[in-house]
């Protein structure tokens, strides 16, 4: 799961010198800048920690439970404790993406949208671009790249990228089969990143639910030969709805062989055209928001 990026609960909710510094209602830095901006927001009146609670309708910034990126959000309902009447969790719906993913997040987590914390926030998505999820060049061609950071994405908007670089890296003296195999890994976490709302089954008895696409994910990164990720690729396959492929990818996917047929007859170059049609066939443009 590490190669992978999946961070469990425990290691998302935890705060480390590396993390960012939340409160309610106060300034959001990072941890090498909170002296800096702390003083400029003491000179300019701002920042100050607050014991008012954010209200309903209440525009709002959310740490991503990786803690790597902040959100747009909106305050929806207000969860208080009954014996001290205090703010204990907020429910939040993210900005341009569907409510669906609405959920109950801790105060710690929210921020509001101040200019400062404007500016973290662009800050940290510039980070994230530039390393976490930098897509090796031999795959910056693929159609799903361009997805990856758009919003209305299946897995949604808090589940962390997985590290494409360090899935897709060997050492020079590995065999070209299993250099061949990481990318191919690679390639197929790109395209399950990339998927938009609705093109599979997200809840909580679907397909796609989060602890299915979490063991998926985990079952791509543990592939140890063809066959292995070949199974990977027609689970996908089966999970991404008709209406999410062209009509081209629906024929040449329906010419292929049968699934048990494909994972024990698999070879790289087989994994290596199913993966090339899903990502050439799937219409990532495509969002359902119901």
């Amino acid at each position: 799961n590490d190669e992978l990026g999946v961070e469990n609960k425990t290691n998302e909710e935890s705060h480390t010198t590396d993390s960012l510094a939340i409160g309610t209602k106060h300034a959001m830095t990072k941890a090498n800048k909170n002296s800096v901006i702390q003083q400029e927001n003491k000179e300019n009146n701002e920042g100050y920690v607050s014991d008012e609670p954010y209200e309903e309708g209440e525009d709002i910034l959310v740490e991503s439970a990786s803690g790597k990126l902040l959100w747009e959000a909106v305050v929806v309902a207000v969860s208080k404790s009954r014996s001290t009447d205090k703010v204990n969790s907020y429910r939040v719906h993210y900005k341009e993406w569907s409510s669906r993913f609405d959920e109950w997040v801790q105060p710690f987590r929210v921020v509001e949208p101040s200019d400062n914390n404007l500016l973290v926030q662009e800050e940290m998505l510039e980070e994230v671009l530039a390393k976490k999820d930098a897509v090796p060049k031999p795959l910056e061609h693929m159609s799903a790249v361009g997805f990856l950071n758009s919003r209305n994405r299946a897995r949604g908007p808090h589940t962390p990228l997985p590290d494409f670089g360090k899935i897709s890296s060997v050492c020079e003296r590995t065999r070209p089969e299993e250099r061949e195999l990481h990318f191919l890994k690679a390639t197929l976490l790109i395209i399950e990143a990339a998927l938009p709302v609705g093109s599979v089954d997200t809840s909580s008895e679907g397909a796609w639910r989060p602890d299915v696409a979490l063991y998926w994910r985990s079952m791509v990164g543990k592939a140890q030969c063809a066959a292995g990720l070949m199974g990977s690729v027609v689970l996908l396959e089966h999970a991404i709805k008709k209406q999410w492929l062209t009509a081209e990818a629906e024929h040449m996917l329906a010419c292929m062989p049968l699934h048990w047929k494909a994972v024990s007859d698999a070879s790289l170059s087989s994994v290596a055209l199913r993966i090339s049609l899903l990502d050439g066939g799937i219409k990532y443009k495509r969002i359902d928001k119901g």
